[in-house]
């Protein structure tokens, strides 16, 4: 069993466990094989512990449930604080809170998860705070929110648009999303970024209110990986 300390932000094992965990946050704190094979977990999200899978759950918590509406193999999962998206057989479907249109559709809450629209040959996605970003084709794509510029079509508007929207930058090999920002990483090792950069998010050596269009940002050799907060 694993236990999230919140007065010292810690993640830690209960005595004598075989296991070790990891995690920096109660929803992440999880437990890690070191004897055992444990992929398979449930979490107490009240009690801020995680369990082997088929453990019993206080009353106050949370049973770990299938997700509705994901049918076919999962590729890869992402997820924020309220919303989640997932990649199954190169389709991206979105599932959660939808305020935004981060989940691709018109509802407010999404609680199926449903396929986001022209998103048919993806390779990698991410869920920021009210907006979301793949990888199809190559190519960058971005919905939801865009009061930022975080959708990165050189615009910004009030108004979420929850079909997805072409970045325009080559051979996107990865795309990451911040709070209300994106960054992308090309074949070529070459990162962009663009969106809200009012504490310098975008990288461009300066402080602006945000940058609607994907600014490269400057590394002196060339980058293999890219994450954002």
């Amino acid at each position: 069993q694993c236990n999230f300390d919140f007065a010292s932000g810690i993640c830690h094992t209960t005595s004598n466990s075989p296991y070790s965990c990891q995690g920096t946050t109660s929803y992440s704190c999880e437990l890690i094989s070191s004897q055992n094979d444990c992929s398979n977990l449930g979490c107490d999200w009240a009690n801020s512990s995680c369990h082997s899978s088929g453990a019993s759950f206080t009353s106050s918590g949370y049973n770990p449930l299938a997700v509705s509406g994901i049918h076919g193999a999962v590729m890869s999962v992402a997820s924020s604080a309220n919303s989640n998206c997932a990649i199954i057989e190169s389709q991206v479907f979105c599932w959660g809170n939808n305020s935004s249109g981060q989940d691709g559709s018109i509802s407010t809450r999404v609680d199926i998860a449903s396929k986001v629209a022209a998103l048919e040959n993806a390779k990698q996605v991410s869920v920021g705070k009210s907006h979301s970003c793949a990888v199809n084709n190559d190519q960058a794509y971005c919905w939801g929110a865009n009061d930022k510029g975080q959708l990165g079509n050189g615009s910004s508007s009030l108004t979420p648009n929850p079909q997805p929207q072409v970045v325009a930058l080559p051979n996107i090999s990865k795309i990451v999303t911040g709070d209300y920002f994106s960054c992308a990483l090309n074949s070529s090792g070459i990162v962009y970024c663009w969106g809200a950069n009012d504490v310098g998010q975008v990288g461009v050596g300066a402080i602006t209110t945000k940058e609607m269009s994907p600014r490269i940002v400057s590394f002196p050799s060339r980058v293999i990986d890219i994450s954002s907060g």
